[in-house]
């Protein structure tokens, strides 16, 4: 596939990395990002497409990826779209909410083990585990060397949170934590946003020691749409 250059919002000629700095200018940085004038996307927005074709590392490689809009071109920036973050390792563990249901703001916080105090950052919670008593899943992101959740009936907390139960292998076939994704490359995530404002920039977050290789991000003016045969 040709993309046009002026559709470019990174250029994939140097690795993206913790080092990566913001474009500030429709000419391409030494990180091979830039601003684009775009006018305005319309009402029906456009497609902000990221490859990345290498694979982070260790559990703590994470990438966090926005797309920012301004009438200025080199500040005033705000964000107008996100690409979900990507984690190395999840874990999918199994959870009866036998004294506190969790609530949405649980999201974001650390999950923690009583027993073996492994930690994982929640990315994800059953709609079950919301009732008291519910049984279900919790997703979330190692975050540290070892936390594998493996004590199958553990008290399981979210750390200055609101969720409270009991690490529940009746409910799984595994009764510990399972390893359910790895990031892995080549990969490619899409988002579609809309915005009245002029330029557009991506805004590149790695965690610090990682690289994701040379990325490459460009916009266009639609996704995929069904067609008649």
């Amino acid at each position: 596939m040709t993309v046009d250059s002026l559709c470019i919002l990174r250029d994939g000629t140097v690795d993206l990395d913790a080092n990566e700095a913001l474009a500030i200018s429709t000419t391409a940085n030494a990180d091979g990002a830039k601003v684009l004038d775009i006018k305005e996307t319309g009402i029906h927005g456009l497609v902000a497409v990221m490859i990345l074709p290498s694979t982070p590392t260790t559990y703590a490689d994470t990438l966090t990826v926005h797309i920012q809009a301004s009438n200025e071109i080199a500040g005033n920036y705000v964000t107008i779209a996100s690409f979900p973050v990507l984690y190395t390792y999840i874990w999918k563990v199994p959870v009866v909410a036998d004294t506190a249901a969790a609530v949405e703001a649980d999201i974001g916080l650390k999950l923690t083990g009583g027993v073996t105090g492994d930690t994982g950052v929640i990315v994800h919670i059953d709609n079950a585990l919301f009732t008291l008593n519910g049984e279900g899943y919790v997703y979330a992101a190692q975050d540290a060397v070892g936390d594998v959740f493996d004590d199958d009936d553990e008290a399981l907390t979210a750390a200055t949170g609101t969720l409270d139960g009991t690490q529940n292998g009746a409910v799984a076939a595994a009764a510990t934590g399972e390893m359910i994704q790895r990031y892995s490359a080549p990969s490619t995530h899409l988002v579609k946003f809309s915005t009245d404002k002029r330029y557009i920039r991506g805004s590149f977050t790695p965690s610090a020691g990682s690289n994701f290789g040379k990325g490459f991000v460009y916009v266009m003016s639609q996704g995929f749409e069904k067609k008649s045969l």
